[in-house]
């Protein structure tokens, strides 16, 4: 099943947080991850820092295989979304989950299965071995926008880590709570990771205009 929103999501970005207790698989790797960012400068973390303020658990019409967890540091996620509309001085993560049990020469041609609560190992963009794809997985995307809303993200491919749901629910009422840990490029590594309380944004892609604005 191809995921009708995969090339979407390249352009638009990300969002938030709400507080939730980190899930013991995780703790591991979110102390190994801030280990790596102890290891940057004062002017590094400075400018790469994150504060999301909301978080989305975005839905295509109730479809059980595709879901995105957008966090960002300007609310209105959803509404802005939905119109495609992008918001200046932006920072934020998407997390594009999917889960398969099998593999492609296609990665999105899987045999999709519906998603649940679990852990969902980051891959990068460009994987195209047999491994990643199978059971649950997550594609990353970052946003640092400046006032003309293009995205300056200079933290690189998305090359280790994870997204951990502790409880999931793709109906119109739902939304996702967890934790994340995502290391990104190389020298230095450097990682975002946090806790989540996603709200629902249930979206139709024929709804969303075809160009995006800026605000």
């Amino acid at each position: 099943m191809k995921l009708p929103a995969g090339l979407l999501l390249l352009s638009l970005s990300t969002w938030g947080c709400g507080g939730t207790e980190v899930p013991g698989s995780l703790h591991g790797a979110l102390a190994s991850s801030s280990a790596q960012d102890a290891a940057l400068s004062e002017s590094d973390l400075q400018s790469s820092a994150f504060l999301p303020r909301e978080a989305i658990l975005i839905t295509l019409e109730g479809d059980p295989h595709f879901a995105a967890l957008m966090l960002t540091d300007k609310p209105g996620a959803c509404r802005r979304f939905q119109e495609n509309r992008q918001a200046r001085w932006e920072k934020g993560l998407v997390f594009e989950l999917g889960k398969a049990d099998g593999y492609t020469e296609d990665p999105f041609e899987a045999n999709a299965l519906p998603l649940d609560a679990g852990l969902y190992k980051v891959v990068p963009h460009d994987d195209t071995s047999s491994g990643p794809f199978q059971d649950r997985w997550s594609i990353v995307f970052t946003a640092d926008r400046d006032g003309a809303c293009r995205n300056r993200s200079s933290l690189g491919p998305a090359r280790a880590g994870g997204i951990y749901l502790s409880s999931l629910d793709m109906s119109a009422t739902g939304g996702a709570r967890g934790g994340y840990t995502v290391a990104f490029g190389s020298n230095p590594v450097r990682t975002r990771l946090g806790t989540f309380n996603a709200t629902p944004c249930d979206i139709r892609i024929e709804d969303i205009p075809p160009e995006s604005t800026c605000e």
